[in-house]
């Protein structure tokens, strides 16, 4: 308040710099986004991450030097925050407003060799769920799903609706699970006792196997070794042990918002975010010389698209132009760029989950309803 100091979040830190940039103080947590000072400037405001759905409002103490100075204390505990922790503190008065409620999600699978494409309702309720990823034959579909247990993985047959969990620890996810493009390794983020850890399920034998990095962001298996970690918008790349690799710059330090990979884990297409005066960026890279080639672009004023490749000459992108009542699915040609709509889906998708399997007409999607409240709260430690 006094703007000697900004706070922020990022990678499973809270960290507290001055004007001049020098790093006054930091403290190990997994936060949601949304981060506030107390009106006095003497502590920090946010959610931590708990298990289910539900997380915790705390603050943390900021010294004069800008040092934190302890550990988090909870103000409001079991707060189903729709998995976003969006709230803010009175200037003033330090009175603080949350915004509360259900994030219902489901999951839908859709025939695209059928016209009118034929969809299906997978999961239908209250439970949160995050995905999808299709097997390369379209006959399964993997997701994470949230309930009073944790976040974990799991896999539904979409012929029988028979669903199974892959994993069963009782703490909360991160990204959605990613499917390498071979279909035998299932990679994921969650938080293991407080820290960010990278998983994968080794098919068929299903064996979960943790990669010893502490680190947080999406990550995709490549090929029959190594994993891609989008980082904040920054791509890195680490072998199965967690040992670093190396970085992919790109062009202009453009930040990625989605990556998709070949089958022998040399290839990368990637959607860049749109900066100034551009649209969103389709680009065409290789792994180890880091040089991308821009394909396409789409205009930056649609919601981020999603990107599938079938290790073919072209993509299929997900979604949604305005005044189209519902999301599309389009092929790009990775040789010119040339953009065809292949069909319109029959749900609500949200675009950048939409995903096409590789090696069949099956796709998938999830479909969120966010159902919340603003709520006023006087916290002690917090309210003047």
């Amino acid at each position: 308040p006094d703007g000697r100091y900004v706070a922020g979040y990022g990678d499973g830190r809270i960290w507290v710099a001055d004007r001049q940039g020098r790093l006054t103080g930091s403290l190990s947590t997994i936060a949601r986004k949304y981060l506030r000072w107390s009106p006095d400037g003497r502590a920090l405001v946010f959610f931590e991450v708990g298990a289910s759905r539900e997380d915790r409002l705390v603050r943390v103490p900021v010294g004069k030097d800008g040092a934190i100075s302890g550990e988090p204390e909870v103000l409001l505990n079991r707060v189903p925050t729709l998995y976003r922790g969006a709230l803010d503190v009175a200037r003033r008065s330090g009175r603080v407003a949350v915004a509360t409620g259900d994030a219902i999600t489901d999951l839908w699978s859709f025939d695209l060799a059928t016209r009118p494409v034929t969809a299906h309702r997978e999961t239908s309720g209250t439970t949160w769920y995050a995905g999808p990823a299709l097997s390369p034959d379209g006959k399964t579909i993997y997701y994470y799903r949230g309930d009073a247990l944790g976040d974990n993985v799991y896999v539904r047959d979409l012929a029988t609706g028979l669903e199974e969990a892959l994993t069963t620890a009782q703490s909360p996810g991160g990204s959605e699970p990613i499917l390498s493009a071979d279909g035998r390794r299932l990679a994921f983020h969650r938080v293991i006792n407080g820290a960010n850890q990278y998983q994968y399920v080794e098919f068929p034998s299903r064996r979960v196997v943790t990669v010893p990095i502490d680190s947080g962001g999406s990550v995709t298996p490549l090929g029959p070794g190594g994993f891609l970690v989008n980082q904040s918008g920054r791509l890195l790349t680490i072998d199965s042990l967690g040992k670093y690799v190396g970085r992919i710059a790109l062009p202009d330090s453009l930040p990625i918002a989605s990556v998709a990979a070949s089958r022998d884990g040399t290839r990368l297409i990637v959607v860049a975010f749109p900066r100034a005066g551009r649209g969103w960026a389709i680009g065409s890279m290789g792994v180890t010389d880091s040089t991308m080639r821009i394909v396409g672009t789409l205009p930056a004023a649609e919601p981020p698209p999603s990107v599938n490749w079938d290790d073919g000459d072209t993509v299929e992108l997900g979604r949604w132009l305005a005044p189209d009542p519902r999301p599309s699915i389009w092929r790009m040609s990775l040789v010119d760029g040339r953009l065809t709509r292949i069909t319109d889906l029959p749900a609500p998708c949200t675009p950048n989950t939409i995903r096409v399997a590789a090696g069949s007409t099956v796709a998938g999607c999830e479909v969120k309803d966010d159902r919340n409240d603003i709520w006023l709260f006087d916290v002690e430690g917090v309210t003047r």
